[in-house]
């Protein structure tokens, strides 16, 4: 209790390297390291969506399957009713912080593809030299007790 973990990605080399063939194709000028980096944060932000909607749907289901089967009117249970109410609480609470962590995944997977690139020339020639390390781009997803971080740096 009380621990926080942080996930540090780093996506993209600093201008200049590359792999020295000096080749520069069409593709390679369109789809940058923080276009690929949005793809896979927003596809597990997707992921993460579709996980949290399962368990949603498993929770409705054992909290219907306790009402119609182990309680009465007045919301009276059997244990196995109040055994499937507590199952159906837990299921939404999974599936309350997947599908959060799933939009924050998304929201930050479309903004990395939407942000244009240090590498492109106008923002090159609009920025001032800078170190290696502060050009290089990169995103940081921290999971605390209480909350839920999510950094980039480009």
């Amino acid at each position: 209790m009380g621990d926080s973990s942080t996930l540090s990605v780093d996506v993209g080399a600093p201008a200049g390297e590359g792999d020295g063939s000096g080749s520069n194709t069409a593709a390679s000028r369109n789809w940058s390291a923080l276009n690929t980096a949005g793809a896979v944060v927003g596809g597990a932000g997707l992921v993460s969506i579709v996980v949290g909607a399962v368990f949603g749907a498993k929770a409705i289901s054992k909290k219907n399957d306790a009402a119609d089967n182990y309680c009465d009117a007045q919301n009276v249970c059997t244990q196995d009713g109040l055994d499937l109410q507590t199952e159906a609480g837990s299921a939404a609470s999974v599936s309350t912080a997947t599908i959060v962590i799933g939009s924050v995944l998304l929201a930050g997977g479309i903004v990395l593809m939407i942000v244009p690139s240090s590498s492109d020339e106008t923002a090159t020639e609009a920025a001032p030299a800078r170190s290696a390390q502060q050009s290089r781009p990169s995103v940081a997803f921290g999971l605390g007790p209480a909350s839920v971080s999510l950094q980039g740096r480009w």
